[in-house]
């Protein structure tokens, strides 16, 4: 990876930490991310429209990463009904990296190189030990995943994103990436959309609009942006699983902003897998 392509992940990561304490703070989560979606693809249009779709447009792709993406926002929607932000978020975005690199070991994708894959590792380490509530109870996160609903959904996001994380590496190869991310956010929210009003419906859509659309706006710009950041890299030829794995340096930045903004109690282990992660990031800078 080069000091470029780190650069842009880095800041990518640094955004993305916005739309997430967004949605933790926000009551209705799930109306939420889909207001979020609708302002994104409204206020965004402009863009895709000076981008252009190119020649083709791969709609099968689209479509399949759209639904990743919804199955990604409904998933963390849940995961943050009961969890916490220093909890859920590194669940959510630590496991993609692991799911990343199993479907490139079985899809054909380039698979890291051997230190790659070391600073794979480390960053998995340190998201394990994010989770670990003493050193002596080291299954705890296991623990978590099968009897805390909240950690499951968490890992639930975390496989949606690997799915719709490599189907987007093969979409701007073919359409430009701002257009793309643009595309796949508004199948998204047509996906998103029965679901949410059948379970919200109109009453609490206007609510949590009245009531968070500062939030709303605030999350779809720094969203659209952090991403489409990830997706120009992508394009440049890097690997999904590296690329995937270098975005986890956020969980430093969710720690941080969970003991400054949220004030949540985190403990000193999660402050060591922070900073576990973000050695492993140094890691794939050097060797990935």
């Amino acid at each position: 990876m080069t000091a470029t392509q780190l650069s842009l992940i880095l800041l990518s990561a640094c955004i993305h930490v916005v739309a997430h304490v967004a949605l933790r703070r926000t009551a209705d989560r799930l109306a939420f991310a889909w207001w979020l979606l609708v302002l994104t693809t409204v206020v965004f249009l402009p863009i895709a429209c000076w981008r252009g779709v190119g020649e083709r447009v791969p709609w099968l792709l689209l479509l399949a990463s759209a639904a990743c993406e919804a199955g990604y926002f409904a998933a963390l929607a849940r995961a943050y009904r009961d969890g916490e932000l220093s909890l859920v978020y590194p669940l959510a975005r630590g496991t993609a990296p692991v799911f990343l690199v199993a479907w490139s070991a079985v899809g054909g994708e380039p698979l890291p190189t051997l230190g790659g894959l070391g600073g794979i590792a480390v960053i998995v380490l340190g998201l394990w030990i994010i989770n670990l509530p003493s050193l002596r109870e080291w299954s705890a996160p296991l623990r978590a995943i099968a009897h805390v609903p909240a950690a499951r959904w968490a890992v639930a996001a975390g496989l949606c994103t690997s799915g719709y994380t490599l189907l987007d590496r093969h979409g701007v190869q073919q359409v430009d990436p701002w257009t793309w991310n643009w595309l796949v956010l508004a199948a998204t929210a047509a996906w998103l959309t029965p679901q949410v009003w059948w379970r919200c419906g109109p009453t609490r859509l206007r609510a949590e609009w009245v009531a968070a659309r500062g939030s709303i706006a605030l999350a779809a710009g720094t969203g659209f942006l952090a991403y489409a950041l990830v997706l120009i890299v992508l394009r440049d030829g890097a690997s999904a699983a590296i690329v995937g794995a270098a975005r986890e340096v956020s969980v430093v930045f969710s720690v941080v902003v969970g003991i400054t903004v949220l004030r949540e109690r985190v403990s000193w282990l999660r402050i060591v897998g922070a900073l576990t992660v973000a050695l492993g990031v140094g890691v794939l800078r050097f060797s990935g």
